[in-house]
């Protein structure tokens, strides 16, 4: 199961744990993508993962969580999404807390001039 989750599913559960752990710092990082994530399985026309098994979706959360360590991340613990969302799949995921001493990684954004 874990060798069929393909390069462009990886590359979406990559960048949007890396959009959103800039803007959601100490809660659900998964609940900022979880929709869109869910959206792109199911209108996959040969999906070679499954979503509703309980181990793929583990498997998403530990690279979410391996993506987010360098950065400082740490879970915290481990949180149920409200009942009121629209998440088929995904019912919970782990909360992570940002401790800057413990970060490896940072994202830098400048701002250069092009030359022509």
């Amino acid at each position: 199961m874990l060798g069929q989750i393909t390069r462009p599913i990886l590359n979406r559960i990559i960048d949007w744990t890396l959009i959103f752990s800039n803007f959601i710092i100490g809660f659900v990082m998964i609940a900022g993508c979880v929709l869109e994530l869910e959206q792109f399985y199911e209108e996959m026309d040969n999906p070679t993962i499954d979503f509703s098994d309980g181990f793929t979706r583990t498997v998403v959360g530990r690279m979410i969580k391996s993506i987010l360590k360098p950065f400082g991340y740490q879970v915290e613990k481990q949180k149920d999404f409200p009942k009121n969302r629209k998440e088929k799949y995904f019912v919970s995921a782990s909360c992570y807390k940002l401790a800057t001493s413990e970060a490896t990684m940072r994202i830098v954004k400048r701002i250069e001039e092009i030359e022509t």
